[in-house]
């Protein structure tokens, strides 16, 4: 019956991006970056953890595209015309504000590949030079707007679409609860990290959304 093969698509895809967030989540956290630096040494970890999670997560997400794909889906609306560009307009704000929020991002560092070729070129891989665990906090620019910019930007991405289905609605109900609860675990990582010079930033400037 179709209605069964809504919520059977509803109960696949909630699970099969709950599996990712549990899988990404476990990855950033420290007790488990710990765990593995323990295992495999300083070193090590510090060359190879970042691009390992990347590959990872790559995979991970790709199985995740491949899990949506094949579920039953149903289009729930198409917008036109003035509606469909609006949306299009908002969902590029948020691609600029992703831009603007990465824009002193090192790439190749963000994904490893840096910190493996210091390695392998017998280059010094310190904790000083790859602060993995203990990186500078960014209160500039789109920073000072909201403090999960990145968060954000992906919400005006992902929600405005001139293309709804059902599946793709479920999705961005998760991502957003998964954005929304991890936004206050990472904090809590920071509040830990920077004490009160993260304490203070955060009485001053919204979480998710600008306004409080």
């Amino acid at each position: 019956m179709p209605g069964d093969s809504c919520i059977s698509g509803i109960m696949v895809a909630t699970l099969a991006f709950w599996c990712f967030a549990l899988l990404h989540s476990t990855l950033v956290s420290l007790r488990f970056q710990s765990w593995v630096e323990g295992r495999v040494g300083k070193v090590l970890m510090l060359a190879f953890y970042r691009l390992a999670f990347t590959i990872i997560n790559g995979i991970a997400l790709a199985a995740l595209g491949l899990v949506i794909l094949n579920i039953p889906d149903r289009n729930l609306y198409s917008a036109s015309g003035v509606l469909y560009w609006g949306l299009r307009s908002i969902q590029v704000l948020g691609l600029v504000l992703l831009l603007l929020s990465a824009r002193r991002m090192d790439l190749l560092q963000f994904v490893g590949l840096r910190q493996a070729y210091h390695l392998l070129a017998g280059r010094e891989v310190s904790e000083d030079a790859y602060p993995f665990r203990r990186g500078p906090f960014e209160t500039s620019g789109v920073y000072r707007l909201v403090r999960h910019p990145q968060y954000l930007a992906i919400l005006l991405i992902m929600w405005p679409t001139p293309i709804m289905s059902l599946t793709y609605l479920i999705l961005a109900l998760n991502a957003t609860l998964y954005f929304w609860v991890g936004s206050y675990l990472e904090e809590r990582r920071l509040v830990a990290q920077f004490g009160q010079e993260y304490t203070h930033y955060r009485r001053g400037v919204p979480r998710l959304l600008p306004w409080r």
